[in-house]
């Protein structure tokens, strides 16, 4: 009965395979099938009748279409405008918009169709496998309002008639690809652009001084690229800008004072440059501020008192600079902190009890500074390890060693037995 039933096991494998070989010759993967006729419903005109051909089940024979030899799976869409009729070449036109289910198509490589659509309103082709680089006839299309390539493998420079032409777009993400080549100049012409993510690519040069044209910006993420030079004053006119992203370039100089004047500001990213000068006062202006990192960096100086004043505060990041100061006290009125990193800087002083108001902190880190003195010996200081402490060679009590001259623990009262709460 054993033998029998393997027999029966491999006859089926066997037909599965055959099966499968099958439809990689002659069918049509069914995701790719559903894209492609998804894609066509959606052409309202098409001039060159090349989607005529498109029938059937098997889209190998499909004009225009070409797959992987071995998984059956669509590679490439090319539907070029100029075509040749009777030997003779032709612009053809296709009008329509793009179906969502595109993304479907996860082995695609090569897209080649974009100059035909001349009323396309939005482009997601986010999370394929389009390479080359970005075709210079996308700048035409200037109804567009939407364009996503993120997480692809597209290179090159982003073609001057993107920012040139593209007047309407709102939404532009490019993320996540190996585009270089420096940031258009001109790209302050944009002015109905809301949201940017060129992150994650390896652009080059400057932020261009434009940038602050975009009166209507809302989040601007250019982190992890090649960037230098300065970070432009002109990001202070972004009075709509919540999320702001430069970290992981090599920018220099000071931080402008600017901005502090993006009153929508949220989330501030700007480590791992080469920041130097000090914290502008400035930014205790900025009160819907809730995540600040400017790790990695050569700031100096002493903080700004005006800390105090960013009671939104949940993350605050300043760890890896050159920061020679006092440990400032201002960040105990910053009740909902929950990330407090200040290690490896040069901070001096004692952990004064008013870091006892920090009720709602998860992570601490205070090593590797110059700090001494003993430890204030409750919650929320006592929970953390004492890798959150160690390299400040005058620093005692739990969760570290003794301190010598106080063998006993310093003990503080609860705010509300001494007349007063935080």
């Amino acid at each position: 009965m054993g033998y029998r039933a393997v027999l029966v096991v491999m006859i089926f494998m066997i037909k599965s395979v055959c099966k499968v070989s099958s439809v990689g010759k002659e069918g049509c993967h069914p995701d790719d099938l559903k894209a492609l006729e998804d894609f066509k419903a959606r052409i309202t005109y098409d001039d060159s009748h090349r989607l005529k051909t498109w029938t059937g089940v098997n889209c190998s024979k499909w004009e225009g279409i070409s797959r992987d030899n071995i998984t059956g799976r669509v590679t490439e869409i090319s539907l070029p405008g100029p075509i040749t009729k009777g030997g003779a070449p032709a612009q053809t036109t296709m009008v329509g918009e793009l179906s969502p289910s595109l993304h479907l198509l996860s082995s695609l490589r090569v897209l080649d169709f974009i100059g035909n659509l001349t009323k396309l309103k939005s482009l997601n082709l986010n999370g394929n496998q389009i390479s080359g680089p970005i075709p210079e006839s996308l700048g035409n299309r200037t109804s567009l309002t939407f364009l996503d390539l993120r997480s692809n493998n597209i290179s090159g420079a982003i073609p001057e008639p993107i920012s040139e032409n593209l007047i309407n777009l709102e939404t532009l993400f490019l993320g996540s690809n190996f585009l270089t080549g420096p940031l258009p100049e001109n790209i302050g012409n944009m002015q109905k652009l809301v949201d940017v993510d060129l992150s994650n690519n390896k652009i080059q040069g400057g932020i261009p001084n434009s940038i602050g044209n975009l009166k209507y910006m809302t989040r601007i993420l250019l982190n992890s690229n090649l960037l230098t030079g300065i970070i432009p004053s002109s990001f202070g006119n972004l009075q709509k800008l919540g999320v702001l992203a430069l970290g992981h370039n090599q920018l220099e100089g000071t931080i402008p004072s600017s901005l502090g004047n993006m009153p929508s500001l949220r989330n501030l990213e700007l480590s791992w440059n080469n920041l130097s000068g000090r914290i502008p006062s400035t930014f205790g202006r900025l009160a819907k501020l809730m995540w600040l990192s400017i790790d990695h960096n050569m700031i100096e100086g002493p903080l700004p008192e005006s800390f105090g004043n960013l009671t939104g505060l949940s993350r605050l990041d300043l760890s890896y600079n050159q920061i020679n100061s006092v440990l400032p006290e201002p960040f105990a009125k910053i009740g909902y902190l929950f990330v407090l990193m200040l290690q490896n800087n040069q901070f001096t002083g004692t952990i004064s009890q008013t870091f006892l108001n920090l009720k709602n902190l998860r992570e601490l880190n205070l090593s590797n500074n110059l700090l001494s003195g003993q430890i204030p010996f409750r919650k929320p200081l006592i929970d953390f390890p004492p890798s959150s402490y160690s390299g400040n060679r005058g620093l005692c009590g739990v969760p570290l060693g003794p301190c010598s001259i106080s063998p006993s623990p310093a003990y503080y009262p609860e705010p509300e037995t001494m007349g007063f709460s935080f």
